[in-house]
C-alpha cells in the first residue's frame, strides 16, 4: 500500500480476498490508533511512515501465512485421524510433532532473531523447571538437601534473560514493553545531528533496561544495537 509501484490494484485484490473493505484495510495499514485519556477513551489517528506502513504489510501477511499454516496442519490431522469410534478402551495412542526454534546468532539480528531467541528462553525454561526443579523440589521434601546444593541449581536455573525481556513485577518493565510504547509512539527517528537510525529505540532500552544484569552494550555501535546475555550465549540486535 505504501508503495508508488503497487498502488492501485493490490489493495483492493487483497480486501476482495480478505473479505474486508478496500477503504477499511487502507485506514488498517497507513493510519495508527492510539487511545488517551484517564480512562483511555479518547481515540487519536496519526498518518503512519512508508516504511512503518510497509513493515505492518509484510507483518499481516506473514501472521495470514501463520493462520493458514494452522488451518492447514489441523485439516491434515483430522484426515489422517482415526475414526471416534476406532479408539480402544481406556484412551489410545498419541503421535505428536514437535517444531522446536533454533537459537540463531549471525553477522546481523534483528527482530526475528529476537522472538526465535526469547521463545527459545521460554523453552529452555519449560526443560529446567520439568528436569531439574521437580527433582530439587522432591529431594528437598525428603530433607536429603543438607548442604543446600540443590536450592543453588535452583537459583542457577532462573534464567535473567527471561526477567529483562518480559520486566518483572514492581520492577524494569522489559524490553517489550519498551518496543510496545515505542512503537504506539512512531518508530521513526528524529534525524537531527546526523542521529543514526534506530537510535531512539536504543536509548529508549538503554534507558529503562541498561542496568539489568542481562543486558549488555554494543560498544562502539551502542547507538543502534543493543546485545542480550541469553542462556545459550550473547547476542547483539540491530534497533
Amino acid at each position: 500500500v505504501a508503495d508508488a509501484e503497487t498502488s492501485g490494484e493490490p489493495p483492493s485484490l487483497a480486501a476482495e480476498l480478505l473479505g474486508v473493505r478496500e477503504a477499511e484495510l487502507k485506514t488498517f495499514l497507513t493510519k495508527a490508533e492510539m487511545s488517551v485519556g484517564a480512562a483511555r477513551q479518547e481515540r487519536l489517528y496519526r498518518e503512519r511512515s512508508e516504511r512503518e506502513a510497509a513493515t505492518l504489510r509484510a507483518s499481516l501477511a506473514q501472521e495470514l501465512y501463520s493462520a493458514l499454516f494452522s488451518w492447514l496442519t489441523r485439516l491434515v490431522g483430522r484426515s489422517i485421524a482415526p475414526p471416534s469410534n476406532s479408539t480402544p478402551q481406556g484412551g489410545g495412542r498419541l503421535l505428536g510433532l514437535l517444531d522446536l526454534y533454533g537459537f540463531e546468532v549471525f553477522a546481523a539480528n534483528g527482530f526475528e532473531q529476537f522472538l526465535i531467541n526469547y521463545c527459545n528462553e521460554r523453552l529452555q525454561q519449560l526443560f529446567n523447571r520439568q528436569v531439574f526443579l521437580r527433582e530439587a523440589e522432591e529431594y528437598l521434601a525428603e530433607g536429603l538437601d543438607s548442604d543446600g546444593q540443590l536450592q543453588r541449581l535452583t537459583a542457577a536455573c532462573q534464567l535473567p534473560a527471561l526477567a529483562l525481556l518480559e520486566g518483572e513485577q514492581g520492577g524494569a518493565p522489559g524490553l517489550f514493553g519498551v518496543i510496545n510504547d515505542r512503537s504506539r509512539c512512531n518508530f521513526e527517528t528524529e534525524r537531527t545531528g546526523g542521529a543514526e537510525e534506530g537510535s531512539g529505540l536504543v536509548e529508549s532500552v538503554s534507558a529503562a533496561c541498561g542496568r539489568h544484569v542481562a543486558f549488555c552494550h554494543a560498544g562502539k555501535d551502542s547507538k543502534r544495537m543493543f546485545g542480550i546475555r541469553h542462556f545459550a550465549g550473547e547476542v547483539l540486535y540491530e534497533a
